[in-house]
């Protein structure tokens, strides 16, 4: 019989339904778009369950039928549109003393020391017992400062020195996502880009960022194939890399109040400050053509083949950066009469390929409880960095080609509602810049646990883990240039040099333990874990003959726990009643320097000479050294025969700024339309030095030496030094004595380390949000696209430091937790933000 084409009503059995339900798959609500509010666009065929799908059915014989389904296309679209305003305040900042001018004691009376004498101190007489003469005078419009009842009768009166300021800053947010089904999903995009544009709490400080995001997938059958585009630069205005923006906010602080930086910059053609040793803040911010320039692009290919349980994965990517920094101090400033250029050039060029194979492993019988699979990895990195500093003409070069194998076995075995997973393996790691090539680094990782789907579940999860590693070639050592540096010479920091090389330095050898314990219900969820880290041959830079190089020197142990607490509680039958969910989590480590190779011991982190973090065998990672009073053998202040502390020169060990614990907690309520959000965190334990405290009391610009610099017959506790009792009286500031004898001052600009170590717990809330969703714009598939944002983050409560934040860092460096030298203050912020699902 011949054969012959039949167009025919759709068929209405039960199996055909199931047979085109199979063929076209309906979208997975967690494998697609479709759960935000989307567009569907019919791009070919009809969308019909019943009449649409039935392309053809041709017959052939008697009884033999094929049928072809109608294949149409389906484009969903979503996307989302934010938008952000914020206003930032200055958190915390030190107590300055606006009473006493500029000046010293003279002739036993305490005397008013103009800009023209360059005196640096603020221990002149109170500005209640002053007034202007009115005399035309270049460093103050009022004229000079004369005893009251002797000049014009306009009183004198503190002036505002202060840098910082109420800064705004908005962002803006827009990505599209698309998916194509045909069948399946066939091709899935998307897009994204974003704009910032700041003012910093600094005046005269702005910064600015935008970004691009591009992705574009390709599904075949059993090939996959997707790529990724990522842009991103960011502008400031002045770099702060060298500390830049720390000594403009020191030559702030320490601005006597009796002197005005605001009436001015300039005098003639020289900079206006109240001393040649000093700068005036404007005169650094104003024109100064600094600047530092960010700028980072990324892509990635990625081709995978995968057919039931088998894949093959091949992900080239690509990184380029490029960061320039510049840094000029003018001519005419303090410290550098002739100018000062340091322009920072630094590229990062890496190439990273990883290919993976999953390979099932046959049992050899029919068990569907049992399975095992191969999962076989080889990560291999070309690092390329370029640092150059300008105009000294110094260029640095690094190149680094990494190999990495991974092997693992997985092992499954799934016993009704039971599942147990085991997984062994091995990496090895070589390098051209490693001392040597490690091939045995074994894993072991065991879980046993319920399945997660029950009203009830628990998982137990244990691991051993070992694997090596390098300090990466693109993270900059510069910052340990100030550990060369005298705490006083801070305002002439010039970082310029680098690692000369990073080869022949044995890699870092890391050894993990884990064990993750779960339980959980519909509404709770408990978490325990504990975990031992080991890092042995621990890698930090030493300076040797002019220059920095790679050592291998120490060992730590960081061990703790952590306990996490969810309850989530959510009645989807009763939309508008209260909804409640909270998280509390609790964290407690102990981090040990475990063994320091000899003549390295007490080797410092971060900070500077006189006063940093350090290596030290048997104690916590990163203390803080420094120095102490003298103190006898029962560990009595000695006192000198002037009656004040006897300072030691050496250094020693002055506290822990790490955490006994820290807890944090954040809690939801949703009531109809309305979300309300709070996070907050409190930190037990560990302490700071407050090294901006101690430069303030030297210069008398403190509000504790306002209130303590008139104190006499005040006697110091302690011994004396043939071992009596100190009953000796002192007067803090007398007029009588040279400035070199006062209180503050006699210990030199940082004072003595352990005077101003200070506990640094803290509690603060680190947002609350308050959301609306306006039912006005409801959607017809019953969601909301818009929602409305007001916040408020990172409000500091209560700290115990009297300083700026406890989580500021010196000069932004890494390793210098608990070290404060005009750090700069945080910021809370109050903001406001809109977001739209196109």
């Amino acid at each position: 019989m011949g054969r012959s084409q039949v167009y025919v009503r759709p068929i209405h059995s039960g199996l055909y339904q199931q047979k085109i339900k199979r063929e076209r798959p309906l979208l997975s609500p967690l494998d697609s778009i479709s759960l935000q509010r989307s567009r569907v666009l019919r791009l070919k065929g009809y969308p019909n369950l019943y009449y649409g799908q039935i392309k053809s059915v041709t017959i052939e014989g008697d009884s033999v039928a094929t049928v072809q389904n109608e294949v149409y296309k389906t484009l969903i679209l979503t996307g989302t549109y934010l938008a952000t305003a914020e206003w930032k305040q200055p958190n915390r900042i030190p107590a300055l003393q606006s009473e006493y001018t500029q000046g010293r004691s003279l002739n036993e009376a305490a005397t008013w020391q103009g800009p023209e004498t360059n005196e640096l101190f603020s221990y002149g007489p109170s500005l209640n017992t002053l007034e202007f003469d009115g005399s035309n005078y270049p460093y103050d419009v009022n004229g000079r400062l004369v005893r009251a009842g002797s000049g014009n009768g306009h009183k004198a009166a503190a002036y505002d020195n202060s840098l910082l300021r109420n800064s705004f800053g908005y962002s803006q947010q827009l990505s599209i996502k698309g998916e194509v089904y045909s069948g399946y999903k066939i091709w899935e995009f998307g897009v994204a880009m974003g704009h910032t544009r700041e003012q910093t709490i600094i005046r005269n400080n702005n910064n600015y960022a935008s970004s691009l995001d591009l992705f574009l997938q390709r599904k075949l059958h059993s090939f996959s194939f997707s790529g990724t585009y990522s842009y991103a630069q960011n502008h400031q205005d002045n770099t702060n890399w060298n500390g830049y923006l720390n000594q403009v906010y020191q030559q702030s602080l320490l601005t006597p109040a009796s002197f005005s930086n605001a009436q001015g910059t300039h005098y003639g053609s020289i900079q206006r400050s109240y001393s040649n040793q000093a700068n005036n803040p404007g005169y650094l911010l104003e024109d100064n053509n600094n600047h530092s320039q960010w700028m980072q692009q990324t892509g990635s290919f990625t081709a995978t083949f995968q057919q039931n349980q088998l894949k093959f994965t091949f992900t080239p990517s690509l990184l380029n950066t490029h960061q320039q920094d510049k840094a000029l101090y003018k001519t005419g400033s303090a410290f550098w009469p002739d100018g000062m250029l340091t322009n920072r050039n630094k590229q990062v060029l890496n190439y990273t390929q990883q290919t993976s194979a999953q390979i099932p492993i046959p049992i050899g019988y029919n068990n569907y409880h049992l399975s095992q699979q191969i999962l076989f990895k080889h990560l291999y990195t070309h690092q390329h960095t370029t640092i150059q500093y300008l105009p000294d003409n110094i260029t640095y070069q690094y190149k680094r080609p990494v190999n990495e194998l991974v092997l693992n076995i997985i092992t499954e075995l799934n016993i009704q509602a039971l599942k147990m997973r085991l997984i062994t393996g091995n990496n090895s790691y070589s390098s051209s810049t490693a001392g040597k090539s490690t091939f045995w680094l074994p894993s072991l990782s065991y879980s046993i646990g319920h399945d997660p789907s029950r009203s009830f579940y628990w998982n137990v999860y244990a691991s051993y883990t070992r694997f090596n590693s390098e300090l990466p070639l693109s993270q900059s050592v510069s910052h340990y240039n100030l550990l060369q540096y005298n705490s006083k010479d801070a305002l002439t920091y010039r970082p310029v040099l680098e690692i000369n090389s990073f080869r022949n330095v044995g890699p870092i050898e890391h050894t993990e333990w884990n064990t993750i314990l779960t339980a959980g219900s519909n509404s709770f969820l408990f978490t325990a874990t504990y975990y031992i880290r080991n890092i042995r041959k621990d890698v930090y830079p030493v300076f040797n003959n002019g220059s920095f190089q790679l050592q291998n020197m120490a060992d730590v142990r960081k061990k703790g726990y952590e306990i996490t607490l969810n309850y989530n509680r959510y009645n989807r039958y009763q939309e508008k009643s209260l909804h409640f969910r909270a998280n509390v989590s609790f964290n407690k480590y102990n981090n040990v320097v475990t063994r320091v190779q000899e003549n390295y011991n007490f080797s410092p982190l971060g900070g500077f000479s006189n006063i940093h973090t350090a290596l030290v065998a048997g104690q916590p990672f990163g203390v803080i050294t420094g120095n102490d009073y003298q103190r006898d053998a029962a560990n009595r202040v000695v006192i000198g025969n002037d009656g004040f502390p006897l300072s030691s020169p050496g250094l020693k060990v002055l506290g822990n700024p790490n955490p006994d614990f820290v807890m944090k907690s954040n809690c939801s309520l949703t009531w109809k339309s309305l979300t309300l959000l709070t996070e907050w965190v409190w930190k037990k334990g560990g302490v700071m030095w407050n090294g901006t405290q101690a430069v303030l009391d030297y210069y008398g610009r403190s509000a504790t030496t306002a209130t303590l610099r008139n104190t006499t017959g005040y006697v110091f506790n302690g011994v004396l030094q043939d071992g009596s009792k100190n009953a000796i009286p002192v007067a803090f500031n007398h007029p009588s004595q040279p400035i070199e004898n006062n209180r503050w001052v006699r210990y030199g600009q940082s004072g003595v380390a352990s005077d101003y170590i200070q506990k640094a717990d803290y509690l603060r809330i680190n947002r609350i949000t308050l959301s609306c969703n306006p039912k006005l714009l409801k959607h017809k598939n019953n969601k909301t696209p818009l929602i409305l944002s007001l916040y408020v983050h990172n409000i500091l409560i209560w700290s115990p430091y009297q300083g700026a934040d406890p989580l500021q860092t010196l000069f932004e460096q890494t390793n210098t937790t608990g070290l404060d030298y005009f750090n700069i203050p945080s910021y809370r912020t109050y903001g406001c933000s809109l977001t739209y699902q196109l």
